[in-house]
């Protein structure tokens, strides 16, 4: 069923529409799970079933760069394309790609890709709700399982190739600009599992996921329906994403909160990397007022992704694999960049030429890329180059 992805090492022919957005990327400091995405400052809060302990199910915060906007990536005909590739090393390493807002279904998803994608967008939640019906039914609290995935709606056809390569779940629309990827019926919550234990998530996520299976365990053998197997439901729940609300608190006081297992961060491949990147990474331009400078502006470019700080040594992981970056701390909040010149070109632009992102995610590489040709060629230099920049930068 999982194969390599049939054009791996070559550019993923994708389509996505010439639309133009202004971004932002966002953080959210949670139970292990940090998380971080491309965005419209007028679509904030759109993602959600994220671990934040404490906080509602489905609100995701926002990390604010005010000095970022994404760039409008021209469509190119194969004549044109073959005469920038010419003239340009960078373009040169990639086939030509058209870009649409339709990422084809058609592709078969390494299955690594698709740990990475969910070790950053996923979530596996325990629902302990309490039962209305109660006394028809002597049941005081309903349980349920849920593996969700949220992504803006630009990238529906992205969980459409999620649900396709997975083969159960549905997809629903959750908000006005999101769709959600769920999968809640215990038959396929099984497959699930059989997946995740094969193919093994290596962020903090993966104690989350530990938890959800030891629930899908006591579910699958009617444990819950006990008052023995509800306390250890509740005791799972309490350690895993969310946490307990406030209802569940106050009628379970006594309850411990079980120890959750750590994962083995060693990235396994570089398509794990492709996958997590899709949905954590973050490629910045940069165009910083500069009065010292003759064109009253300073260029550059930086590669970013973001995490709690539990999971340093994932990201220490990621430096070691790119042999690049360096990470910065605020808080609980962990940042690996890239910002020298020769790293993006040498290393960060040929990883992702070879392994090409998912999604819009894509869009905003060959954005980056696109100003890193700029750069190379010191047109960056010229009130023309800088002229581009601003055009590619402050697209409205």
């Amino acid at each position: 069923m999982w194969v390599k992805l049939s054009n791996s090492g070559d550019s993923l022919k994708i389509l996505i529409l010439n639309h133009i957005w202004k971004y932002m990327s966002g953080w959210s400091n949670s139970s292990g799970i940090v998380t971080s995405q491309n965005m419209n400052e007028n679509e904030m809060g759109y993602r959600g079933s994220k671990s934040n302990n404490g906080k509602s199910l489905f609100v995701k915060e926002q990390r604010v760069d005010g000095s970022w906007h994404s760039n409008v990536f021209k469509v190119y005909s194969n004549g044109s394309w073959k005469r920038l590739s010419s003239q340009n090393p960078f373009l040169g390493n990639t086939k030509f790609v058209r870009y649409c807002s339709n990422l084809s279904t058609n592709y078969q998803l390494s299955p690594y890709t698709l740990t990475g994608l969910v070790d950053a967008e996923g979530c596996f939640r325990i629902s302990i709700l309490k039962n209305k019906n109660f006394k028809d039914n002597n049941i005081p609290f309903k349980t349920r399982l849920y593996f969700q995935l949220s992504l803006h709606k630009r990238d529906e056809n992205l969980l459409e190739l999620l649900k396709k390569n997975l083969k159960v779940g549905k997809i629903y629309k959750s908000r006005i600009e999101a769709y959600e990827y769920q999968v809640s019926s215990i038959k396929d919550i099984e497959f699930i599992i059989k997946f995740f234990d094969r193919y093994p998530l290596i962020t903090q996520k993966y104690g989350d996921y530990q938890l959800f299976k030891e629930a899908y365990e006591l579910i699958r053998n009617k444990q819950h329906l006990t008052n023995d197997g509800l306390l250890k439901l509740i005791a799972l729940k309490a350690s895993s994403n969310w946490g307990l609300n406030l209802t569940l608190k106050e009628t379970f006081p006594d309850i411990v909160p079980v120890n959750r297992v750590q994962p083995n961060n060693k990235i396994p491949n570089p398509e794990w990397l492709l996958g997590f990147v899709s949905g954590e990474g973050n490629f910045m331009i940069r165009l910083i007022n500069s009065p010292a400078n003759k064109l009253g502006y300073q260029v550059g470019l930086r590669f970013q992704i973001t995490q709690h700080s539990k999971d340093k040594l994932l990201m220490e992981n990621i430096i070691n694999y790119l042999q690049c970056g360096y990470l910065s701390v605020r808080n609980d909040i962990l940042d690996f960049h890239v910002t020298k010149f020769s790293d993006i070109v040498e290393r960060i632009i040929p990883f992702f030429n070879k392994y090409p992102l998912l999604g819009v995610k894509q869009r905003d590489f060959e954005n980056f890329k696109s100003v890193a040709s700029i750069i190379s060629d010191k047109k960056h230099l010229t009130e023309e180059g800088i002229s581009k920049i601003k055009e590619i930068k402050l697209a409205k």
